[in-house]
C-alpha cells in the first residue's frame, strides 16, 4: 500500500498524470489480492454502478443519499472505473497496516467499466449492483454491444442472493438482466 501511494505521489510531483490510477496499478502487482482485502473490511460493502453514459452522475446521487442517511461513503470520483482504479480508491484510504482508516459505516461506490463489471463485482462482491444502459457508443473498444450483455449476464447468473440488482426499466438491455438474478431486482424508470 506504501508503494502505491508513494507511486501516485511521484506521478503528481513530476506532472505525469492525476496520479490515481498508478497508485492502484502498483498496489496490485505487489498484492493482487488487494480490492477484496480492503472491501471486505467496509462495514455496508459496495454498490457497484456501470453503463455506457450516466456512471459518474448516478454514482454521485447514490453517495449524496447515502451520506445524507449518515453513512461515510468512499468514491472512485476521478472517474477511474477500471480495477486499477477502484485498487487506488481503497489503497488511498487504508493505513500501512493493510486495514482501512474508518472502516466502521462506510460504503462504497464505484463506478465500473462496461466490460470491467464481471470481475469488479467478483472481487467487491457487492451489496447493489446498478446498471444504467447499455448502448453502441463503446464499438471502438468492445464490440458489439451484445458481447458486453453477454457478460453482464453471464455475472448477474454468479451473483449471491445477497446482491441487489437496480436496473433501467427503460433499457431493454438491463431491464431483461432481472429475469436472471437470484437475489432482489428493483426496476427504475
Amino acid at each position: 500500500m506504501i508503494s502505491g501511494r508513494a507511486a501516485g505521489a511521484l506521478s503528481r510531483r513530476l506532472r505525469l498524470g492525476g496520479g490515481t490510477s498508478i497508485v492502484g496499478l502498483v498496489a496490485q502487482r505487489l498484492y493482487p489480492d488487494i480490492i477484496r482485502h480492503l472491501a471486505a473490511q467496509l462495514e455496508h460493502g459496495s454498490v457497484l454502478v456501470t453503463g455506457t453514459n450516466g456512471k459518474t452522475t448516478t454514482s454521485g446521487f447514490l453517495a449524496a443519499i447515502l451520506r445524507d442517511a449518515g453513512l461515510r461513503v468512499w468514491r472512485n470520483r476521478e472517474g477511474a472505473n477500471l480495477l486499477r482504479g477502484v485498487a487506488g480508491a481503497l489503497v488511498v484510504r487504508a493505513l500501512p497496516s493493510g486495514n482501512l482508516r474508518r472502516a466502521g459505516q462506510a460504503i462504497s461506490v464505484f463506478e465500473i467499466d462496461e466490460a470491467v463489471m464481471p470481475q469488479a463485482a467478483r472481487l467487491l462482491e457487492p451489496r447493489a449492483a446498478v446498471f444504467i444502459n447499455l448502448f453502441r457508443d463503446q464499438l471502438d473498444r468492445y464490440g458489439e454491444v451484445e458481447s458486453v450483455a453477454a457478460l453482464w449476464r453471464q455475472m448477474v447468473k454468479g451473483l449471491p442472493e445477497t446482491t441487489t440488482l437496480v436496473l433501467n426499466a427503460d433499457d431493454p438491455t438491463t431491464a431483461s438482466l432481472g429475469e436472471l438474478a437470484r437475489g432482489p431486482v428493483l426496476y427504475l424508470v
